[in-house]
């Protein structure tokens, strides 16, 4: 921290796979967008960051919106209690689709990399429009979610690609930007969507938005790929047709076993939290019981194949040997599962208790973003002139328990809107400092690393928010039909049923202030309540990953670090080292 004795420690240190050579050389893709830096102008270079930002508007609005659109389907397939199993699902996919995508990037390029991405989110929106049961409903959640997430894990890695240290912050940061004015469009778009059409529409035209926007920058990248294929500046260009030929070596490059056990254990282990009250035996059950072991022997089998036997893993696990790449996953983790305790009803509860209209709701939950986004691009500048990161994850750290204090404290009935938004507000104020972390790890890793330790860094953001969205299902199923039997003694089983499934039902069968009403409002605040709880004490853990990372000062980091070509900060220096030790504060 800020005020101790300083000391010399290595930014990085070579954390290669003792099998995987891969990791020693530089891949077809570091090599491609290598080269594209060498041949693009500084107007290329802003022309594609201006294709960056029109896609990022695009896939921003759909964010804001989309959310709101899954109690209405849900509900329309009477499965509105299995929104956090949804949920999970949709984590589980931001885990496993990060570390691919960057084995995608590295191994065949930036450029192939955001075109999979695109036809995956596409794909998704149309799936998502057609769905006609929850099952296929979900299904499509599988590639819209892969889609989404490749296209902003891969603006992130562009930011890396085309920016020195000390911009780094700012220019991870800018691709959020657009949530300063989609936040406040979010809500108008989903209320007239609702009023003309239906949430079919709403997920069907950013089939026909996305793909337009993506335009510009894959025609950007493209051609100054080719361009820089053509000048001969491209090194390992052949690498990418011998892969293709030879699917055992493909097979092996992007690691699909290891893959398929994370995937596997994931899902295995975390859906029957959410699942289990559904069955007759719940955890007695012996489909959640073969789900479970299953589950667990995939988990431990995995670090097991990415060590010792993955050529070219999908993980590379051994770069938490680094402390702040440790660290910064542990912080990650904890920090987004904590969110996803209490997300996923957050909307329904501010329906159902609260008695919002389904634009008032949604410019209730989007108020976090909105501050997460401001804060982070503001915070940015800081960092650009301090050069230190590790007192802005602190702040961000001890402000999100603030806020998360705040909401719990201010969740009943009786408390008014103003204040929950409060909570909400200071909530994503802290997010917006803690995503800073982002760029002190990417500082502890060389750059041929940085695909593979921001997939990391990412995995942890998304295994945390599917372990939260998964004990957040597991609170919700189990508790709320036990309070709604509590509070409606005079309903049936198929009415309370009926309630939890449905959230429309909740909201709108039932005036407010009717008995029933009453009882349902109080079943829902007392399980929020307990999510609220749960999620605040989770968010002291950071506290302890925090301080075992290195304070890496980008500024020293940027003085030892060539970059070559042209890149935003670049000093006119050619080739890449980050061999150097800089100097770092504990």
């Amino acid at each position: 921290m800020h005020g101790e004795s300083e000391k010399k420690e290595p930014v990085a240190e070579a954390t290669t796979n003792n099998s995987d050579t891969a990791s020693i050389e530089k891949t077809a893709g570091v090599a491609k967008i290598e080269g594209v830096t060498l041949a693009w102008s500084k107007v290329g270079l802003w022309t594609a960051w201006a294709g960056i930002m029109l896609l990022a508007v695009a896939v921003s609005l759909d964010s804001q919106t989309i959310y709101s659109y899954q109690p209405m389907a849900t509900s329309t397939f009477g499965a509105h209690s299995l929104l956090a199993t949804i949920g999970t699902v949709q984590n589980i996919m931001y885990a496993v689709t990060k570390p691919p995508v960057a084995k995608i990037a590295d191994v065949f390029g930036r450029f192939e990399a955001f075109t999979f991405s695109v036809v995956l989110l596409t794909l998704g929106f149309i799936l998502e429009a057609a769905s006609q049961d929850i099952g296929t409903f979900a299904a499509a959640q599988i590639f819209y979610v892969a889609g989404q997430v490749g296209i902003q894990f891969m603006q992130q890695i562009f930011a890396a690609d085309t920016t020195n240290l000390k911009w780094r912050a700012l220019f991870n940061a800018l691709p959020l930007a657009p949530f300063l004015f989609t936040t406040w469009c979010g809500a108008p778009i989903v209320e007239r969507v609702l009023r003309d059409s239906t949430w079919r529409w709403g997920y069907g035209m950013y089939a026909i938005i996305i793909p337009a926007c993506a335009i510009p920058l894959l025609i950007s990248l493209g051609y100054h790929q080719h361009k820089a294929s053509k000048a001969g500046v491209i090194s390992n260009k052949d690498k990418n047709s011998a892969l293709l030929r030879d699917p055992v070596a493909l097979f092996s490059q992007l690691d699909i076993l290891g893959l398929t056990l994370f995937t596997a254990g994931l899902t295995l282990v975390l859906l029957p939290m959410t699942l289990a009250a559904r069955y007759p035996d719940k955890w007695a059950s012996s489909h959640i019981i073969v789900m479970l072991v299953v589950g667990v022997i995939c988990l431990i089998a995995f670090p097991i194949w990415e060590v010792y036997f993955a050529k070219t893993p999908i993980l590379s696990l051994d770069l938490l040997k680094d402390r702040t790449v440790l660290g910064g996953c542990g912080v990650v983790f904890f920090a987004f599962c904590a969110f996803y305790i209490y997300q996923p009803y957050f909307y329904s509860y501010l329906v159902v208790v609260r008695g919002h209209s389904y634009k008032a709701a949604t410019n209730i939950v989007l108020a976090s973003s909105f501050a997460s986004t401001a804060s982070g691009l503001i915070i940015a500048f800081a960092v650009r002139y301090t050069g230190n990161y590790k007192w802005v994850v602190v702040a961000g750290i001890c402000i999100k328990i603030i806020g998360g204090g705040l909401m719990f404290r201010y969740r009943d009935i009786d408390s008014s809107t103003a204040q929950l938004v409060m909570g909400q507000v200071i909530f994503g104020i802290g997010t917006g400092l803690l995503n800073v972390i982002q760029v002190g790890v990417q500082a502890a890793v060389k750059h041929r690393d940085v695909a593979s330790v921001t997939a990391l860094l990412a995995t942890g953001y998304s295994v945390g928010g599917a372990v939260g969205d998964s004990i957040s299902g597991g609170i919700w199923t189990n508790l709320l039909p036990q309070k709604l039997a509590l509070h409606l003694p005079n309903s049936n089983a198929t009415e309370i049923a009926s309630i939890r499934d449905n959230f429309v039902v909740a909201s709108s069968t039932y005036l407010m202030g009717s008995a029933e009403r009453t009882g349902i409002n109080r079943a829902y605040d007392e399980v929020m309540r307990i999510q609220l709880m749960v999620a605040l004490i989770l968010l002291f853990v950071p506290l302890g990953f925090i301080a075992i990372t290195k304070d890496i000062n980008l500024k020293e980091a940027d003085e030892n670090n060539d970059y070559g070509g042209v890149v935003i900060g670049n000093h006119g220096r050619t080739g890449r080292q980050h061999d150097e030790g800089v100097e770092t504060k504990n």
